[in-house]
């Protein structure tokens, strides 16, 4: 009985997978800007602010329905860097360093309307969850090492995405835009802007 319920099943999920509007892609992205902001108001006096540029790349899955569209993704952020020195007022000087990349699993719904045959724009939001991972060195004055540490925490990631999709034929398409995400971490706020490039294959 067991054994029946998962074939019907699976073969349900096959069905969907397959219908005419489903879709599978892959994607990337340049973050002209990752930034991190702790929240803890002693490194945020000292440090303020730390961004750097990374790369992402993910996968997706979904389903178009004319003029919007629905799917699911994962997405890698590559490793970002930077150090700073704490501003002038901290005494005694001293230099921290942060190191940041992410495992984001989102949803997102996007509107499609058409702008001429084949050139649709693309206006979306998504929202999930942001696995990221952190270490850090913290130097004094004379740049010896007095702490490190490495943190895994999970957040709510916010974003959206302006931009266009080209259809090259019935199932081949390319997708390209901006976006901008807010990731809400317990001790920490993280933001990223960039540009996006995606292919999906259409069943």
């Amino acid at each position: 009985m067991k054994i029946s319920k998962i074939l019907i099943a699976s073969s349900l999920l096959c069905s969907v997978m397959f219908a005419d509007g489903a879709f599978v892609g892959v994607s990337g992205a340049y973050n002209f800007k990752s930034q991190i902001k702790p929240d803890k108001s002693e490194q945020k006096g000292k440090f303020g602010k730390f961004d750097d540029k990374n790369a992402e790349f993910g996968i997706n899955a979904g389903y178009d329905f004319d003029s919007f569209r629905a799917y699911g993704a994962y997405v890698y952020g590559t490793k970002a860097k930077k150090d700073k020195t704490s501003k002038s007022n901290a005494q005694p000087s001293e230099n921290l360093k942060i190191e940041w990349k992410s495992h984001n699993i989102v949803g997102g719904v996007d509107w499609t309307p058409e702008i001429v045959s084949g050139f649709k724009a693309v206006v979306g939001g998504y929202m999930g969850v942001s696995y990221a991972k952190s270490n850090t060195v913290l130097k004094d004055a004379t740049g010896k090492n007095v702490a490190t540490g490495s943190n895994n925490a999970s957040g709510l990631i916010t974003g959206v995405k302006l931009g266009g999709l080209y259809e090259l034929d019935m199932h081949n398409e390319i997708e390209f835009g901006f976006k901008g995400e807010n990731v809400k971490f317990k001790d920490a706020n993280a933001r990223n802007f960039g540009l996006y490039l995606g292919y999906n294959y259409k069943f």
